[in-house]
């Protein structure tokens, strides 16, 4: 049998790990536990856990059956218990009631994986009935189906009655055994009210938070469609640097956004499991960043609403450890994603207690020595070691400078080294170009060449390849074609050059063109009109007069051309919403924080929006839609939404 407080301990230590409960109720239900030890010791501190609500039954379930463990449900007095698999008969008696009952046939498996919302373990798929599925929520929110259970809240995916069909939300509601506490109250209403004020398109979106009748408080928030990073490196392994640059990018720019904000927002929990990558239109691998939940705000005090340390162990600063934090916590904790997704686990491993002492003192190790097959470049080593710095002072100080570092690191490495089957032979026909114009001229006009001097023009080529000598160009077989300029034009390779080399025997190896083919190249160089308009720009004002009449079109119920600009295709949709405008009248649409984003031939815009209408009782309504974004496509020289 397993050593009960062997096991507790255990237990105790992820329910931390995983976030679930505060080192405070853990103390708490330790203290209970012994006051039970003589006179109820099947009483565990696991099961306290449940008694005081700190814990869901999800949660408990979780825990047990990840270290190992069976949880058991009996079926006559529904006490619920834990035993070592080995213990587990196909009979077997309720530690409570003294029954016996076939374990096979009663016991439920249950799964959890990763919330996609904003919590940790999601609910088991084979739980016993919630009394929030199909309940409306202040008459707006049908709750369908549970998602998520954490350590404060529980998330549902619902519906609410708007104008579009699928319109589905994702609910968050505070634990009924917290909601009588201001402090977790207090909490609540702070992750609310940040999500709502940081309006970024890679953040959550909130619509609403409110108390329902009953007294259930809870918020309503964007649904995400996709898969966090934890699961994406446990389903296809780690991330190559380029993906990981992609999406670190987007990271930076939704926290960069939060530290800039009036009230300077930290994150504080920046993990893996809270950065979820969805599509967008035809985007793939669009960043959404979750769980403001246990956000600082710069202008309060500087510890938690709870009093407690906060934060995910795995991922915590040192500094967090102390109960400290500023921008540079959030920086520490991104150093430790991005080790993660490129080695595939991180850089610390252990319990609280380990995590914490190498967090304090402990360097990571290098990813070769973590495993000889992974090839990370020197640089972007350098720059996570450098968030990595105990002292905060020796990490980049701001979200931008980091983000600075990687764009130059990804201009003058990444891609030179990905593409360089490609970027020399552009750079060997950018030389060797000008060079045959350059010679045919002097040829004219009988002038010869020094056998010391360059080309000006070679010079700022090659120093625009982030300074790339000459001589460094790597070595090309002599026979191996470049590239043809028409079909009558032949470029051959020009070989690595001498220091003693002169520009008369480059001028050699290139083939005889004739001056006819060279003014022919040289009429075709298209030259910068100054005059001519941004065309981004020209894009960008198109999409807002698209946006003005999207706006205009919806508050006179403009049919005609809400099918015009792709947002109706279907006969139903357009009898719906004639029917919706033939009892309201007075309808204002306004549309807010806009932003705008070109993809080639698409553009990507999202827009907050809020309605007020009049209904036919006179009665006046406002409401705040969900976050949109359409992507729009020209067809016919008409901007329209891509379906």
């Amino acid at each position: 049998m397993s050593d009960k407080p062997d096991l507790d301990t255990k237990l105790i230590k992820l329910a931390v790990t995983e976030g679930f409960l505060t080192p405070e109720q853990v103390n708490i239900c330790q203290r209970i536990a012994n006051a039970f030890e003589d006179s109820d010791p099947r009483k565990s501190i696991d099961i306290i856990m449940m008694d005081r609500g700190y814990i869901t039954l999800e949660q408990w379930v979780y825990l047990v059956e990840t270290l190992g463990i069976k949880a058991i449900s009996c079926p006559y007095c529904e006490k619920r218990y834990k035993e070592a698999d080995n213990e587990c008969a196909g009979v077997t008696t309720c530690k409570y009631c003294g029954k016996q009952f076939d374990y096979n046939e009663s016991h439920k498996m249950y799964t959890s994986k990763t919330s996609p919302v904003c919590d940790k373990t999601l609910a088991s798929t084979n739980s016993t009935q919630d009394h929030y599925i199909n309940k409306t929520l202040v008459g707006k929110y049908k709750i369908i189906e549970k998602i998520a259970t954490g350590g404060w809240s529980t998330i549902y995916k619902a519906k609410r009655a708007l104008l579009n069909i699928d319109d589905v939300v994702a609910i968050k509601i505070l634990h009924l055994n917290l909601s009588d506490n201001p402090q977790d109250i207090k909490r609540f209403y702070n992750e609310a009210s940040t999500i709502r004020e940081l309006r970024h398109p890679n953040a959550i979106h909130l619509y609403d938070f409110d108390r329902d009748a009953d007294g259930t408080i809870f918020m309503a928030m964007e649904f995400i469609h996709g898969k966090n990073l934890k699961e994406i490196i446990k389903d296809i392994g780690a991330f190559d640097v380029p993906s990981m640059l992609n999406i670190i990018f987007q990271v930076c720019d939704v926290i960069s956004t939060a530290h800039k904000h009036p009230k300077k927002i930290i994150h504080r929990d920046i993990t893996l499991q809270n950065i979820m990558l969805t599509n967008v239109g035809d985007i793939d691998n669009f960043v959404k960043v979750l769980d403001f939940g246990i956000v600082k705000l710069r202008t309060h005090d500087n510890v938690s609403l709870t009093g407690s340390i906060v934060g995910t162990p795995l991922y915590m600063a040192p500094e967090q450890w102390r109960g400290e934090c500023d921008e540079r916590t959030d920086i520490y904790s991104l150093g430790i994603v991005m080790y993660e997704m490129l080695a595939g686990e991180p850089p610390f491993k252990g319990d609280q207690v380990t995590l914490m002492n190498k967090h304090l003192n402990d360097r990571p190790k290098p990813f070769r020595k973590l495993n000889k097959d992974l090839k990370i470049p020197k640089y972007i080593e350098e720059i996570i070691f450098k968030c990595l710095e105990k002292n905060e002072d020796k990490r980049p100080q701001s979200v931008d400078e980091l983000k600075s570092l990687l764009q130059k690191s990804n201009i003058t490495n990444v891609k030179l080294t990905n593409y360089t089957k490609f970027l020399v032979p552009a750079v060997i026909i950018t030389i060797t170009l000008p060079l045959s114009i350059y010679m045919l001229f002097q040829k004219e006009e009988n002038t010869n060449i020094e056998h010391n001097s360059q080309p000006h023009i070679i010079k700022q080529t090659v120093n625009s390849l982030s300074d790339t000598k000459l001589n460094e160009i790597p070595k090309i077989s002599e026979n191996k074609e470049l590239q043809q300029y028409d079909n009558n034009t032949k470029v051959l390779t020009v070989e690595q050059h001498k220091n003693s080399e002169s520009i008369n025997d480059t001028a050699q190896k290139i083939t005889d063109n004739s001056s006819k083919q060279s003014n022919k190249v040289v009429a075709n160089i298209q030259k910068h009109d100054i005059d001519k308009p941004d065309p981004i720009q020209i894009i960008k004002n198109e999409v807002k007069v698209w946006l003005q009449n999207y706006k205009t079109a919806w508050e006179k119920g403009d049919v005609e051309t809400l099918q015009k600009i792709g947002h109706i295709t279907s006969e139903k949709e357009v009898n719906k919403l004639r029917n919706h405008y033939s009892y309201v009248h007075d309808v204002k649409v306004s549309i807010q924080n806009e932003v705008i984003e070109i993809d080639n031939n698409q553009v990507i815009i999202s827009f907050d929006r809020t309605d007020e209408w009049i209904d036919e009782r006179g009665n006046k309504h406002r409401e705040d839609l969900p976050k949109i974004t359409k992507v729009l496509h020209k067809e016919n020289n008409i901007w329209k939404i891509l379906k």
